[in-house]
């Protein structure tokens, strides 16, 4: 008798802290290649308005994104779903006080080569005032989100359209009867980015016996974001609620002329409030930018301009309270024009500053960081 068996360890979600804080506007956004997993919120009765919070996970084979809405008013029910066979990738939502509501866009990827199926509403999962949990079932995604908004409770009851990823393990030919299912499950650790892939599950009926037989994928390395912009496309990039920026990597591209960029965040104590800078720089000149306010980046906007090969940029900034920065440094320039960028902020320190210079011949930009310590 032969019998074979896997292990899978134990599969816990590490859930990013909530992105919004009461009456304040809502930006998420999955890493490239991501759409969300879960969807968590609760309310208070003081602020008549919901914290979110949200995890994401990979989903083969998304293509083109795009923003959709506004895609409700004030007070009515929001009915939507992606369409171009996408998913759910990202939410963006303002509040307001008058109101004492939101209103909500969903940033949608579509899938290619696979064929959403099998799609399923859930009831509502939360009741007026009280907690919302949501998590899309294994191998199935996000199309989907339905809403109503009471004017009594100021609060909105939430449901949701999941779909199955339709798929097919490719065998080798056998004699044997076989039977293939895919089965993905995937463990996210934001700061340990483990990543745990189950992939395919195949039964063999031999004669009198069931042998059982998985295939599991552990990658067991620091696992660092999907880029999070195309060539010459917009960056818009967030870390989730109380953490701050921890690594940059870009590469270049002498066709289009331009970098794509990934980040990784880490938690920081004792942050408090944040806000968005203005452009720092002008096509084509230097950028030489330090958080105010004893601040360290927490998120980066940018755009590109064909016609100057340059991009401008926001940066994100949490003020760290009951602390101080100190013994900041700041790094040589870490890439040479049209060679890849690698920056990781060392151990213990938070990034403060950004600096860059362009060169109109290469057409790219050089990079250092200022970096300190928290006392």
């Amino acid at each position: 008798m032969l019998t074979t068996g896997f292990l899978l360890l134990s599969l816990v979600s590490v859930v990013t802290s909530y992105v919004n804080d009461f009456d304040k506007p809502l930006l998420f956004q999955c890493p490239r290649g991501q759409s969300i997993a879960s969807w968590e919120s609760y309310h208070s009765n003081h602020h008549e308005d919901r914290r979110h919070r949200f995890t994401c996970k990979r989903t083969p084979r998304l293509g083109g994104c795009q923003w959709y809405g506004y895609l409700n008013h004030f007070d009515q029910e929001i009915s939507f779903q992606c369409p171009k066979n996408g998913v759910i990738s990202g939410v963006n939502s303002f509040h307001s006080n008058h109101h004492e509501d939101r209103q909500f866009k969903f940033y949608c990827c579509s899938v290619r080569y696979r064929k959403l199926a099998h799609c399923d509403t859930t009831n509502y999962l939360n009741w007026w005032d009280k907690k919302l949990t949501f998590r899309v079932p294994a191998a199935h995604f996000l199309t989907g989100v339905y809403s109503i908004h009471h004017n009594h409770y100021e609060d909105r009851r939430w449901k949701f359209q999941t779909c199955f990823g339709r798929s097919h393990c490719k065998l080798p030919p056998t004699t044997t009867s076989m039977r293939c299912q895919l089965k993905v499950l995937y463990v996210y650790i934001y700061q340990r980015k483990t990543l745990l892939q189950t992939e395919c599950t195949t039964t063999f009926n031999l004669h009198t016996s069931m042998i059982t037989t998985g295939f599991l994928l552990l990658s067991l390395v620091s696992f660092v974001t999907s880029y999070v912009n195309d060539f010459d496309k917009p960056v818009v990039f967030q870390c989730p609620r109380g953490q701050s920026i921890v690594s940059w990597e870009s590469y270049h591209s002498n066709y289009h002329e331009d970098r794509r960029h990934s980040f990784t965040c880490q938690r920081t104590p004792k942050l408090g409030k944040c806000q968005w800078s203005g452009y720092v720089n002008d096509f084509d000149k230097p950028i030489s930018y330090q958080c105010p306010n004893n601040g360290v980046i927490s998120g980066v906007i940018s755009f590109h301009s064909n016609h100057h090969e340059d991009r401008r940029f926001k940066f994100y900034c949490c003020s760290v309270r009951h602390r101080h920065l100190v013994h900041c440094g700041t790094t040589d320039y870490l890439n040479w024009w049209d060679k890849k960028l690698t920056f990781r902020v060392p151990a213990a320190h938070f990034l403060k500053g950004v600096y860059s210079i362009h060169h109109n011949h290469y057409e790219d930009r050089r990079w250092k960081f200022q970096t300190c310590l928290l006392h």
